[in-house]
């Protein structure tokens, strides 16, 4: 008996623990079914969003790209602050790089093939950077410009426009771009699986590098030359306060557009910076904004003049306007300005060490070093070698001269052969000349063996050229960039070359 009620009530547990598991199952799957719902619901709501962020996105890409809106953009530079990628076809985009703030421009494998430093928009935001400038720069105000000095010196003035140092560096002119007229318009890159180029041209009133990348066209503006022309030109656009330099360089010596030295040619970059360091040898001054990299573009004397030499010129221009009969010839020194025939041998050295002894670092804020002041107190050389004549930007033009026995030997300066009043390029003539006042033409065994009484080129045997390592990336077999080495000697290879042509 015992056994059978047991029996029953195992049953009755068994039916209610199975009607329970049954109802649990059943409520399980209601909550499974309405948790997918829900999820469901969710995620369309997520990817409504996204859609809706993407439109906004493109609208305000839009924004960016109408050319009639400029004045929206540039009041409210911050539309594309959150946008990282830019569709600008169906297989080209563009893409910030978070840690540099470039954008790379080309396809989603290989968004590199061009360089930009801000969003490839009609009216890009202005720059900014961090301060780090060792200080202010100079107050701009006392430069005046080679023009104030023209009213007294004209004929100097006259003859120190036709020189390389007063073309080193200006704002584009259409006279720039008409002699860069004859060369061909379009630089195309290396790449073989894109057809990537760059057209040299005019827009409306600016002069533009356009990129062809895919069926996709931006102008990049060409704003400053620099550069006489000698061996080359590079050209730097504005961006804000800040200055980048342009891709494409003209070669001279080819007549021909080149990648700028130091740059790849399987893509183009625009996104190189450039730095008080760099104008200090391409302008007589300009104020930085806080930062060696940020300038104040009304500031600029460009090109590198009068008062790199002789000193900011306001208070000496200032006085002779107030006092316009007083005269120096007597010998009076004038007032508030440097002569450096005044200066020592060193300082007159400095004067052109400024920009010819090779690379350098700012010890002091740029474009604070004033003619008769330490050099050293102000650059501090990055590299010091003997050994070649190096390049444009490396050779140590004044370390090569205090090599030489004829600097050792007397008094001798930059100046002594070099008139910065005068263009004097080429001119082998007029340095034969300046060679034969302190040496005797019969002196030279040279002379004696081809039975010649005197030479018009002396510094072919004893100051010979060599290849400039700066443009060795971009020569090729149709030419050569070379340079004069400033370093005095005999040269038993130069020689030989000279005797052989």
């Amino acid at each position: 008996m015992n056994c059978w009620k047991s029996f029953r009530l195992s049953r009755i547990l068994v039916l209610f623990g199975t009607v329970d598991f049954r109802n649990t199952l059943a409520t399980l799957q209601t909550f499974m079914k309405r948790t997918l719902f829900v999820l469901m619901l969710v995620i369309l709501a997520a990817a409504f969003l996204y859609l809706k962020k993407d439109d906004d996105d493109q609208e305000v890409l839009q924004k960016l790209s109408d050319r009639e809106r400029s004045v929206e953009t540039e009041s409210k530079p911050d539309l594309i602050q959150n946008v990282n990628v830019i569709q600008l076809l169906d297989n080209l985009r563009a893409q910030r790089d978070l840690q540099t703030g470039r954008w790379l421009i080309g396809t989603e494998i290989t968004p590199n093939h061009v360089l930009l430093p801000f969003a490839p928009v009609a009216n890009p935001p202005e720059s900014s950077a961090k301060k780090d400038d060792p200080g202010p720069s100079p107050d701009p105000s006392e430069f005046v410009g080679p023009d104030a000095c023209k009213e007294c010196h004209t004929e100097k003035h006259e003859g120190f426009c036709k020189t390389s140092h007063a073309l080193t560096s200006r704002p584009m002119s259409p006279e720039d771009m008409k002699n860069l007229e004859v060369f061909p318009k379009t630089l195309n890159s290396s790449l073989q699986d894109t057809a990537l180029s760059l057209e040299m041209r005019r827009v409306a009133d600016r002069y533009v590098q356009t990129i062809d990348l895919a069926d996709w066209r931006y102008d990049v503006p060409m704003d400053i030359v620099t550069g006489s022309g000698k061996n080359g030109q590079t050209f730097l656009f504005w961006m804000g306060k800040a200055l980048y330099q342009n891709h494409a360089s003209s070669l001279t010596a080819a007549a021909k557009w080149i990648h700028s030295p130091g740059f790849p040619g399987d893509q183009f970059n625009f996104s190189r910076r450039v730095r008080s360091t760099c104008l200090e040898c391409h302008v007589t001054s300009i104020e930085t904004a806080g930062d060696p990299r940020l300038f104040h573009q009304e500031s600029a004397v460009w090109a590198v003049t009068c008062e790199r030499c002789h000193g900011p010129a306001k208070q000496h221009v200032d006085y002779y306007r107030k006092h316009p009969n007083q005269k120096t010839d007597s010998g009076e020194k004038a007032v508030a300005i440097v002569n450096p025939k005044d200066l020592s041998r060193e300082r007159q050295l400095d004067l052109c060490g400024q920009c010819h002894s090779g690379m350098f670092e700012l010890i002091k804020p740029a474009f604070s070093y004033r003619p008769g002041d330490n050099l050293a107190d102000f650059h501090k050389s990055m590299e010091k070698t003997s050994s070649g004549a190096g390049g444009i930007h490396t050779s140590d033009q004044r370390l090569r001269l205090e090599m030489s026995e004829c600097f050792k030997n007397s008094q001798m300066t930059c100046t002594t052969c070099h008139n910065p009043h005068d263009f004097e390029r080429g001119n082998s003539v007029l340095f034969a000349r300046i060679c034969q006042e302190c040496h005797q033409t019969q002196d030279c065994g040279i002379l004696r063996e081809l039975q010649l009484e005197t030479s018009d080129d002396c510094i072919a045997c004893h100051m010979p050229t060599s290849q400039n390592m700066d443009m060795a990336d971009v020569i090729d077999q149709e030419f050569a960039v070379t340079m004069p080495d400033h370093f005095i000697r005999i040269d038993k290879e130069a020689t030989d070359r000279f005797l052989k042509k």
